[in-house]
């Protein structure tokens, strides 16, 4: 049989089909055993009423109104963690509960339709050493259409917490009888404090690493004389998930995705009504939506899909890096770029370098005074030769040159400052130590990763609070409040790496000794 897979790339400019061979998923091999790398977590039954899948028992309030907060933050409870992680902020004024939102179905608005009773299933997938990689977060409304089955499918965006999309997606799924199941696609927010030993459980719970065992959301990969080892010469530190787990989970995005679909079709049948028909693919209607890391991801799945499990796609402006080819070229506004399809490590690296100085030639552009240190960037980019003019505004428009010549178009000139502020050199970080299967104690550049005080910005022991916090606060990574990049590197000792001195030049300037060994990694250099 034939089986029609549709793809909607929005922010790319692509909309198109694929047919690909489908073969019904073998009920018996895949739904009625147990799937050998799926961990059920926890089971939580909501009524609709005092809790539901939507919004935690709290109706529209949990978007409108400020943060639901914590009785005591230093120790929050399962519940209190949970709401706060389906909270996101919404203004009405935009068009939220009147042109989009859960609040609306088929673009009525309907009266409490954000309370969805039904069933939550926490699970993750193991590293076949029972240990968990991907977190998966299930959603079934208590009117699932057993007539009509369908299941959406959401991988998280960025490497962002499980109850991140819910508000953004989950209602559509669920207002139209949906199973709705979200992955973290092997990244997502855990995290280890080295120093304490104590890591969070994908409930959000902050345990000993000892209490945790196989069911720690994340654990750096050391042996106990490792990580005293690491401890002795950087006190204090963190390790994530994404960056840190050495299993490069980028490289299974797509494998990650299907996972979640065959779990959705195993809790579903094997908790069926003694009536109902035994779902498969070929009587389920399967979608897989994502946005940025989540679109690419949905994508990937498409790929990899050699059973025909899903019947449609829409990746918002997915993150994807096609490989390049001389083949392929992009023209706009009389330039051309051949050759396109770079590498989300090599852009970012290059972007680093230079968008601290360029911000200068665009002075009146969003956020260009915060970046307070663009000066001592040029200063520093021209005597160690990557710019050769000599005047700051001059050094800042060769920089700003050097982005147009790397792709960066000169409409999204006054853009650059909002760029570097929103710390492009952590998502490096975090990219190329995921990527090349680094773990925290192979130390790259000299980074790490602390909390740190706000006045020495030397690095400090992370508070219960903050730790507790990172559940809810934490995109898959540093910055989050205090905790960000560490330059171990600066002669004065360990300092926050916005305002550390680098050890070449013997000023701040962002840590240029930091920014170019990252580019020496991203474009393949040997790093000793």
């Amino acid at each position: 049989m034939q089986k029609r897979l549709g793809i909607l790339a929005i922010g790319l400019g692509v909309s198109f089909a694929l047919y690909a061979n489908a073969a019904q998923i073998d009920a018996t091999s895949h739904h009625d055993h147990r799937l050998q790398w799926l961990k059920i977590y926890s089971v939580r039954h909501t009524d609709g009423i005092s809790d539901d899948l939507l919004t935690a028992g709290l109706g529209k309030a949990i978007w409108l109104g400020e943060a639901p907060g914590y009785r005591d933050a230093a120790h929050p409870t399962v519940n209190e963690l949970r709401r706060n992680a389906l909270y996101s902020k919404q203004d009405p004024r935009q068009g939220w509960g009147r042109l989009y939102g859960p609040t609306l179905i088929d673009g009525r608005v309907v009266a409490d339709a954000e309370r969805v009773a039904g069933d939550e299933v926490l699970a993750y997938s193991d590293d076949q050493q029972g240990f968990a990689t991907a977190a998966m977060l299930l959603h079934i409304p208590k009117n699932f259409s057993w007539q009509s089955p369908c299941i959406l499918a959401v991988p998280a965006s960025g490497s962002s917490r499980l109850y991140q999309d819910v508000p953004r997606v989950g209602g559509w799924g669920l207002h139209r009888g949906c199973a709705v199941v979200y992955t973290d696609k092997g990244q997502g927010n855990g995290w280890h404090d080295l120093a304490t030993n104590r890591v969070q459980l994908i409930d959000g719970r902050v345990v000993s690493s000892f209490m945790a065992g196989q069911e720690a959301h994340f654990r750096a990969p050391l042996h106990t004389a490792e990580r005293a080892k690491y401890l002795s010469h950087y006190p204090d530190r963190l390790a994530f998930k994404h960056a840190h787990s050495r299993l490069n989970p980028d490289a299974t995005w797509g494998r990650d995705v299907l996972r979640s679909i065959e779990f959705v079709f195993w809790w579903i049948n094997r908790s069926r009504p003694e009536r109902a028909k035994r779902l498969s693919s070929v009587n389920t209607l399967v979608i897989v939506t994502g946005n940025s890391n989540g679109g690419g991801a949905a994508l990937l799945a498409g790929e990899a899909d050699h059973a025909g499990i899903i019947d449609g796609i829409v990746a918002a402006q997915p993150q994807v890096q096609p490989r390049a080819s001389g083949l392929v070229s992009i023209e706009r506004a009389g330039r051309e770029w051949r050759g396109v399809g770079r590498s989300l490590i090599d852009y970012f690296s290059q972007a680093i370098l230079y968008q601290p100085c360029a911000v200068l030639a665009t002075p009146n552009a969003p956020f260009a005074t915060e970046i307070a240190y663009a000066a001592q960037r040029c200063q520093s980019l021209s005597e160690q030769g990557l710019i050769k003019a000599n005047k700051p505004v001059e050094q800042a428009r060769e920089a700003l040159a050097k982005l147009h010549a790397l792709g960066w178009e000169p409409e999204a000139d006054d853009q650059q400052a909002f760029s570097f502020r929103v710390a492009p050199t952590a998502t490096l970080l975090k990219y190329i130590t995921a990527l090349g299967r680094f773990g925290v104690e192979d130390h790259l550049c000299n980074y790490s990763i602390a909390a740190h005080d706000a006045s020495s910005f030397r690095p400090r022991a992370t508070t219960d609070k903050e730790l507790a916090a990172l559940f809810v606060d934490a995109g898959g990574g540093p910055p989050v409040g205090s905790i960000d990049l560490i330059n171990d590197a600066d002669p004065r000792g360990p300092h926050w790496d916005t305002e550390s001195v680098s050890a070449r030049s013997g000023r701040k300037d962002y840590n240029l000794d930091g920014a170019r060994c990252l580019r020496r990694l991203a474009a393949g250099h040997y790093y000793p």
